[in-house]
């Protein structure tokens, strides 16, 4: 049972926060980063040092029996200053994500709508919300359905209890020096969840029966179902005001006193979601401040509206299961934060989806782990890379082989980080890549990025992060193909990070009658060898990423003087979409063999030199043929393909060098 034993926050949280506090060797970018968690209300570390030991927020704030804890407080520590989030600071983190495995598991399984048969070692009963509030607060509500409502053997009776326990545990959540706004942005899809009650009608009967409520008329009926649909198209716009002022308007003249609460919290609530996810982005930098603080106040104003009305009626629970007006909606529609911190150090440990432990191996022991937090800028809304940054807290950067060359770079630079080099990023989505080499390669006095992102929201969003990142980085908004021009590019509504120049519906099979559906955007391409036409004279790029969901040949084609005379060093090549492209590995073999270029096929487990035959099989995603015979880990085994120049311009590359001291054993030519 050690899952569930008690876990100090004070190690890995304070250490955290003392980065991005101002404590590390980079103090501007840490309190700016701090800055801009405040303003955009992103989820911040908890930086009050009242946490060790047996000592938790648990433990020391909420008060599970009604009365306050009085065994915590000494000296400089009370529960004011402990426990009661301020106006001035950013929301506190209550992930839970470093209390342990269970706790990491099962957040991200919540957050990322997977099937409740992931939670085998996890099981939601035992979640206990003195352990972690508002994660074992969920977990009691999701477990009705999960342990009670379809099990057989549960009698209504113990149904009742388990549904009783929801309830009083959810008062006690909201009876809590949590504020709504932490509740929101903790990662745990608390008022998501409750849909799942809502269209229930075994818990809709236990809600009535506990909470009877009359029906709304039909007018107000009919403009919650209208400002519903405005909140669920309305992700990154502006809610129109209109059908809100509609709505109250219906409320207000059924003269019903119960409803007529809810209109300061309905209206407060689209402001705070047109402030956010609207009017921020588009703030200019002096008002920024006043914009999140206009919102910081409304979050801060409706909590206390809910905290009043949920302590009057007693069942918070019911009531929101039975609330025939829009509440859940547009706090779910806030529970998607457009601003993540990251921790890009995570990256080196073990989680529940990916082995970062296996990358230790390539830095020494000595090697700094220490990293400055980072600021994610990510779609206001459901989306599938958005939502692994939320429920992870690291950059969404698993291409091994890139990770591996970096951190190889990193090692080589403690003594040559004054080498100009040039990292550039083809497909760059919301920049956590590059974001991540911003934070490991922070030492290095002469270091260029660049990222190159069609798609509009994605490249607005990337550029946004890119200004608070520890080393600058260049946001093109373009394409590099292989023909200049303006063209389409589409992706499948629920995944942006998917955006392909190849048919969406074909590539990943979207159904024309899915809930999801491919959503198309005009975009601008050039060649790269046009593009570095246009810059000043340089060095070569020391290294060239390209993962463009399948239209990673017209990027090759369109760079086939930049290979050949030298001008590009190191190659990193996504080979997931190459099987669609009969004769691709014959095109890629021609060019790096013209390019004389070397390298190797890799993943997280294992390098193969690169040889046509080794890179055919990889492409066709088929188990290598120099597995047979061998059982293949379970984990996936994509292979990546880097490779590196010989020639004489790219002699002097730190990227090169890292390369060949990774994998020069392994290496082929083409």
């Amino acid at each position: 049972m050690e899952l569930f034993c008690s876990h100090s926050w004070y190690l890995s949280i304070a250490t955290i926060a003392g980065q991005a506090l101002g404590f590390t060797h980079n103090s501007h970018f840490s309190q700016s980063t701090y800055d801009h968690a405040l303003r955009w209300g992103a989820a911040h570390p908890d930086s009050s040092g009242c946490w060790s030991g047996n000592q938790t927020f648990e433990t020391c704030c909420v008060h599970w029996n009604g009365a306050p804890p009085g065994t915590c407080w000494d000296g400089s520590r009370t529960y004011e200053s402990c426990c009661v989030a301020k106006t001035e600071w950013a929301p506190r983190s209550f992930s839970c994500n470093d209390k342990g495995l269970y706790w990491q598991r099962l957040r991200q399984t919540l957050s990322l709508f997977r099937v409740f048969t992931e939670l085998r070692e996890t099981p939601l009963d035992q979640a206990s919300p003195k352990e972690c509030l508002i994660g074992g607060v969920l977990s009691s509500m999701l477990s009705l359905i999960h342990v009670g409502h379809y099990r057989q053997y549960r009698t209504q009776e113990q149904k009742d209890e388990d549904y009783d326990r929801a309830e009083s545990l959810l008062l006690t959540l909201f009876s809590s020096p949590v504020t709504l706004e932490e509740i929101l942005v903790s990662g745990w899809p608390l008022f998501i969840s409750l849909d799942l009650f809502r269209f229930d009608e075994a818990f809709q009967q236990m809600a009535h029966k506990r909470l009877p409520l009359q029906p709304p008329k039909e007018h107000t009926i009919k403009w919650s179902e209208t400002v519903v649909k405005a909140v669920q198209n309305g992700q990154g716009r502006r809610i129109p005001v209109d059908t809100v002022l509609k709505l109250v308007n219906s409320i207000t003249k059924s003269g019903d006193m119960g409803l007529a609460q809810l209109v300061p919290i309905l209206t407060s609530l689209v402001e705070i979601h047109n402030l956010r996810n609207y009017q921020l982005p588009r703030a200019e930098q002096g008002e920024e401040a006043a914009l999140a603080m206009e919102a910081k106040r409304l979050f801060s104003f409706v909590g206390m509206l809910l905290r009043q009305w949920f302590a009057a009626v007693r069942r918070p629970f019911s009531l929101l299961m039975n609330l025939k007006l829009p509440l859940v909606t547009l706090l779910q529609s806030l529970s998607w934060p457009s601003v993540v911190l990251t921790h890009p150090g995570k990256l080196l440990q073990n989680s529940v989806h990916f082995p970062g432990g296996l990358l230790r191996k390539i830095v020494p022991s000595f090697w700094k782990q220490s990293f400055p937090l980072l600021v994610q800028h990510v779609h206001p809304g459901f989306d599938a890379v958005s939502n692994m940054l939320r429920a992870t807290e690291q950059p969404m950067c698993y291409q091994e082989g890139f990770l591996q060359l970096a951190l190889a770079l990193a090692v080589v630079g403690e003594t040559e980080a004054n080498i100009e080099t040039r990292i550039w990023d083809v497909g760059a989505s919301y920049g956590d890549c590059l974001l991540w080499v911003s934070a490991v390669l922070d030492g290095f006095s002469h270091l260029e990025l660049r990222g190159f992102e069609p798609l509009p929201a994605q490249a607005a969003a990337f550029g946004r992060s890119a200004r608070l990142s520890p080393k600058d980085i260049v946001v093109e908004r373009i394409a590099l193909r292989d023909e200049p021009g303006t063209l389409d590019i589409g992706f499948p509504s629920h995944s942006m990070a998917l955006a392909t120049f190849q048919s969406c519906q074909r590539q990943y099979e979207v159904p024309s009658n899915y809930e999801y559906q491919c959503i198309s955007r005009s975009t601008k391409a050039e060649t790269l060898d046009n593009y570095l036409m246009t810059l000043a004279p340089s060095g070569p790029i020391d290294l060239l990423k390209i993962h463009v969901q399948g239209d990673e040949l017209a990027v090759l084609h369109g760079a086939n003087t930049s290979f050949t005379s030298g001008k590009i060093c190191a190659l990193h090549l996504n080979l997931e979409h190459f099987y669609l492209t009969p004769g691709a590995a014959m095109m890629v073999s021609n060019l790096l063999r013209r390019s004389r270029f070397l390298g190797i096929l890799v993943n997280i487990w294992e390098v193969q030199p690169l040889s046509f035959r080794h890179l055919k099989a990889a492409m066709l995603r088929r188990q290598p043929f120099w597995r047979r015979g061998q059982r293949p880990p379970q984990e996936d085994m994509q292979h990546e393909l880097v490779a590196w120049s010989t020639a004489e311009s790219c002699q002097r590359s730190l990227v090169v060098a890292a390369a060949q001291r990774l994998w020069a054993s392994h290496a082929g030519f083409l």
